[in-house]
């Protein structure tokens, strides 16, 4: 009991196997849910960690899709493995999934790098959606300039572009899923083209479905 206890504030935190596209037959935020009232209820531990254990399963299963949709590093660039990981915590309602990959890219001639991040969260993604909307409306315009800010529409995607100091962050939102680079540089049209490189319609296919209210 006293070790169930202590894996509970996290409940799924762990790598992921990579596995070429694979899609999850259960619902992880069901799992998860199911495996917290059953430990919360009764203190059921074999129930609770048999949820666990396939929620963990079902992610795993998943995690190829989103390692498949990171791009081959530009030339002159070289790229380390790909990490993803998977995270579902929380308690009734407010249970929150997330899986996400990522992977660095290192430019050979001056070692500039960029992170190149794929995250797929339903209940992160729509809080974030908030977020771009009040962007859009017109009084933040200037706010944003003058924080290094630009933001635009690319069908479907709203992607976000920050400059700050000698570095650059953009970021294209999707529903629920985002996909991210931040550069070790300030260059904003390279950052423009590595969004670019992403297969951004795949991605969009892969996402989860949105919370309902």
């Amino acid at each position: 009991m006293r070790r169930m206890k202590r894996f509970l504030p996290v409940l799924i935190v762990l790598p992921l196997v990579l596995a070429e596209d694979a899609k999850p037959k259960v619902s992880v935020r069901d799992l998860a849910m199911k495996g917290v009232t059953a430990w919360e209820s009764n203190q059921d531990a074999a129930t609770a960690i048999e949820c666990f254990q396939k929620a963990i399963n079902t992610v795993r299963a998943a995690g190829g899709g989103l390692v498949s949709c990171l791009f081959a590093p530009f030339e002159g660039w070289e790229a380390d493995k790909p990490k993803d990981a998977s995270y579902s915590g929380g308690a009734g309602q407010q249970v929150m999934t997330m899986l996400s990959v990522h992977q660095t890219h290192t430019r050979k001639s001056d070692k500039a790098t960029a992170r190149l991040a794929i995250t797929n969260s339903p209940q992160l993604m729509t809080s974030f959606q908030q977020v771009v909307k009040l962007y859009k409306q017109p009084q933040y315009q200037q706010m944003m300039e003058q924080q290094g800010m630009s933001l635009e529409e690319r069908g479907a995607w709203t992607i976000l572009i920050t400059i700050k100091g000698n570095r650059t962050t953009a970021m294209a939102v999707h529903k629920t899923v985002m996909v991210q680079v931040d550069l070790s540089i300030d260059d904003k049209a390279l950052a423009k083209k590595m969004i670019d490189a992403f297969p951004l319609d795949k991605i969009a296919k892969r996402s989860a479905p949105a919370p309902k209210k």
